[in-house]
């Protein structure tokens, strides 16, 4: 470049508004490239500017002897920070962004891209057997009859090739530093390792050696290139746009608030059972990149632990809550199962299955103590897995693996899972048939951003997931929780609270069901204070209603939270509150006050101690304290808020009919005296089905 080489290196050169090095960083940021070291020589500081424009991506290494060495010195200059597999460009050259495509894209480990013949007296020829690198020569008569194309300064050189190169450079080295990495290297080592050729026919491109190809460059190269980059960009983007469009067809859509239920159902029965079980593969990742589920996933996995436990105790159960658990069997050998209601879609092809479906993994040990899930082949360490975590997934407390983020690097085989994704690989809406989707990699950002932007207004639902015209599918016990219900919440508010939670969902959420529940126990607790018992009870049993129209509302909606959990909690305990102190106060005007006053303060106090116990074993355990089933007598009356408040109304009722009092004061204690026994008996209970610690399903 005679005078102007001595004041600027050639990748400095601008063609255009950016210099030809910065151009290339552009192309390889736009193909995925994450990390660019830049090796540098003559004029090294005007480079420094690159490093402070692109702190995260671009470092730059010396070559300190870059008067007196070759390209193989530069590039054993930046050996200490290359550590895995990479691309090795030169900096002086112009070229079309297709080149870095082709070249990634190949399955090849080691990939030398090649152009057409270009004639302009300084090409470096490549001489190829089958696709396979030969030779490499700017003298044409030296090498074979098969030279397919020329160098363009383009390669990809996998980390084992590397070592096989930098194996004897420090001898070399020693007698002269004045070697090319293409000629004096990977000539050599291609006759031992498989270096591949690939020949774009009619790739634009230059390397700017002279004042000549500097002008060539800017009157022709350049300007054809950008307009190639524009049209390929273009044509990217319609295939991403295609591509993008695909994440839309996969997903649980309408079925999103079924696969939750059916996923609290699961993990209730074998918590209760003390069945080890925890999320796997979609299901785990949803849980940890977005909190939820994948958008474009239609599947659960969940893997149990204790296979035969599970069969033996908890698939009776499901089956008494109306699942069908069908065993996967495959090739003969038992898989694990399919857990589905029969009322859910029928898959075509798979006449028994129905969807959703929640697939369960059985696992297996080998000899190696590491985990293997037929039919997968991947194997995990078991101390990934076990002793098993927990963890809050759509409001649903659920099994997880120990380490799940060693888990999912063992799966994917990468640590790139929470930034990048690729399209589903299955439909299991139609059988878990393939999708033929492409293999392409995109980011995880912009996969939502593209499906937030395409959201379609729902003007008949509340939340994602909810469907709404079929309000027939909510009928009791779809939304009900059987294992934490009392009975009279179960068998009586529910049938009552679903028929609002139905109608409400298209108008509000839950939390503005649970302010209305305060409205009615604030104002239930003013009428009785006033001495309007009947009143009082009426609106005692519309807040003991919608104190399960808003849990209904979030799952109906697929909008479970804790601070809505939080304000639930909440609301339950300061509205009973306020009722036992609007009746001991009321009573005061009716018996002796010391008596009401005391028999009040009794009750609270129970009541204290028997909701924090309940409040306490869900920190502890992670899940609602199974009082139905462990004390179905007091659930009866007074284990729940709506047994004590349904026991409280009965005694408003009976003493305001009767005007008899002193009925109503009595009721207070005894109801003190059968939460404080309740108390007792759950502390031994909790030893009992839970002790040393253990948490159900770990």
């Amino acid at each position: 470049m005679e005078q102007q080489g001595k004041v600027m290196p050639k990748g400095c050169l601008r063609l255009g508004k950016r210099s030809i090095l910065e151009e290339s960083i552009s192309r390889l940021l736009a193909e995925g490239i994450e990390r660019i070291v830049i090796v540098t020589g003559h004029l090294k500081e005007q480079f420094e500017p690159l490093e402070d424009r692109y702190p995260q991506t671009v470092q730059l290494v010396h070559n300190p002897h870059f008067a007196d060495s070759g390209t193989m010195y530069s590039l054993y200059c930046a050996r200490h920070h290359i550590d895995a597999d990479f691309l090795l460009l030169e900096a002086d050259i112009v070229y079309e962004r297709r080149a870095l495509a082709t070249c990634l894209k190949s399955p090849d480990d080691n990939v030398v891209v090649l152009a057409g013949f270009s004639n302009t007296h300084d090409e470096c020829f490549v001489e190829t057997r089958n696709g396979r690198l030969v030779g490499i020569s700017k003298d044409r008569r030296s090498l074979g009859s098969e030279v397919t194309g020329e160098m363009i300064g383009i390669c990809k050189i996998s980390h084992a090739l590397f070592s096989v190169m930098l194996d004897t450079a420090d001898d070399r080295f020693r007698e002269t530093r004045h070697l090319d990495y293409e000629m004096d290297w990977l000539v050599s080592a291609a006759r031992h390792v498989f270096i591949s050729c690939l020949v774009i026919e009619d790739l634009m491109w230059c390397e700017i050696d002279d004042q000549a190809h500097l002008i060539y460059a800017l009157n022709e190269v350049y300007p054809g290139v950008r307009q190639r980059d524009l049209d390929t960009d273009e044509c990217d983007g319609q295939r991403v746009q295609s591509d993008l469009s695909k994440f839309k067809t996969i997903g649980f859509f309408d079925e999103r608030d079924i696969i939750v239920r059916h996923i609290i159902d699961l993990f209730t029965t074998v918590n209760e059972h003390k069945i080890r079980a925890c999320i796997m593969f979609g299901t785990l990742l949803g849980k940890l990149r977005h909190d939820d589920f994948i958008p474009w996933n239609d599947n659960v996995d969940i893997v149990i632990f204790d296979f035969g436990a599970f069969l033996e105790h908890c698939v009776p159960d499901l089956e008494r809550q109306g699942y069908t658990i069908e065993p996967d069997v495959r090739g003969g050998k038992r898989m694990g199962c399919h857990i589905f209601r029969e009322d859910g879609a029928k898959v075509p092809g798979k006449p028994r299955l129905r969807f959703p479906w929640i697939g369960i993994w059985e696992h297996e040990a080998g000899e190696d103590g590491l985990v293997v899930l037929p039919p997968e082949d991947i194997r995990y360490r078991l101390e990934d897995f076990l002793p098993l975590g927990e963890a809050n997934f759509l409001g649903i407390p659920v099994g997880v693996p120990h380490d799940p983020t060693a888990i999912l690097n063992t799966y994917f085989d990468s640590e790139t899972w929470m930034e990048f994704c690729q399209l589903p690989h299955r439909d299991h809406r139609n059988g878990g048939k393939l999708t033929g989707f492409s293999d392409d990699k995109f980011k995880v950002q912009t996969v939502l951003d593209y499906l937030a932007a395409e959201a379609e207004p729902l003007p008949q639902r509340g939340g994602p997931g909810m469907m709404l015209e079929d309000p027939d599918r909510w009928k009791f016990p779809a939304l009900a929780k059987p294992e934490s219900d009392g009975a009279f919440c179960y068998h009586i508010q529910r049938r009552i609270s679903v028929w609002f939670s139905v109608r409400l969902a298209r108008h509000i959420g839950p939390n503005a069901a649970t302010g209305l529940d305060l409205i009615f126990g604030v104002a239930a607790a003013a009428l009785v204070l006033m001495g309007y018992w009947l009143w009082g009870v009426v609106l005692i049993q519309m807040f003991g209603i919608f104190s399960c129209v808003d849990g209904e509302i979030a799952r109906i909606r697929g909008r479970a939270s804790r601070i809505g959990d939080f304000l639930d909690t909440l609301t339950d305990r300061v509205t009973e509150v306020l009722l036992v102190a609007a009746i001991a106060i009321s009573l005061c005007g009716r018996v002796d006050p010391v008596s009401a006053l005391s028999a009040g303060l009794a009750l609270l106090g129970a009541v204290f101690m028997l909701t924090t116990s309940s409040e306490k074993f869900r920190s502890a355990w992670q899940m609602g304290y199974p009082k139905r089933k462990l004390e179905r007598l007091f659930s009866l009356f007074c284990a729940g808020s709506e047994g004590r408040l349904l026991i409280l109304s009965l005694g408003l009722v009976v003493g305001d009919l009767t005007e008899n009092s002193s009925i109503m004061l009595w009721l207070l204690w005894g109801l003190a005296g059968a939460v404080s026994l309740n108390f007792l008996v759950r502390i031994g209970l909790v030893c009992r089905h839970f002790k040393d610690g253990e948490r159900p399903g770990s």
